[in-house]
């Protein structure tokens, strides 16, 4: 269930990111940034079900972009790079998310082996 979840959760947050994004980023940072941020936080809760969570992620960006491309026409030229290197960030993000959660998980262990 939770590998489910992973894929929902990841297309839902990157469509509503990048919604986000286009609506209230005022430069390329600040769009980067609303893309990115969002996936450390659900890169350490699906921690267990990242690959999923990675590929719901680019289901959620391309749909996006889909209907981004049915309102707008052809502005995927532009936007596209942009989105894109928002995705490969995000994924960047998610696996810091990832690394905090095994650091947790290895600090906890060591704990449980003193006692």
């Amino acid at each position: 269930m939770q590998r489910i979840q992973a894929y929902l959760v990841g297309a839902l947050l990157m469509f509503g990111s990048a919604t986000w994004a286009a609506i209230f980023a005022q430069n390329i940072t600040s769009v980067l940034l609303l893309m990115a941020v969002p996936s450390m936080l659900c890169g350490y809760v699906y921690a267990t079900a990242l690959p999923q969570y990675v590929w719901g992620m680019l289901l959620g960006i391309c749909v996006y972009m889909m209907a981004e491309y049915l309102m707008y026409g052809p502005v995927y030229k532009v936007t596209g790079l942009i989105y894109g290197i928002g995705y490969v960030i995000a994924i960047g993000f998610a696996f810091t998310g990832y690394a905090v959660y095994r650091w947790k998980c290895n600090r906890q262990q060591a704990g449980k082996k003193k006692i």
